[in-house]
């Protein structure tokens, strides 16, 4: 099963590993959420933001 997530760039706090495949986005927002991304959705995010 896959999920997709809409997000902005711009409330992104940070970027947390938990293994080598696994990381997550931090969102800045009075919940605090986290997206789980994969390497390849990471190497994506990273080419947008510009890190």
């Amino acid at each position: 099963m896959y999920r997709s997530y809409i997000f902005n760039l711009q409330k992104v706090r940070e970027i947390i590993t938990w293994t080598s495949n696994i990381y997550s986005l931090s969102l800045q927002g009075t919940n605090k959420s986290e997206v789980t991304l994969s390497r390849t959705k990471l190497t994506e995010v990273k080419e947008i933001v510009g890190i």
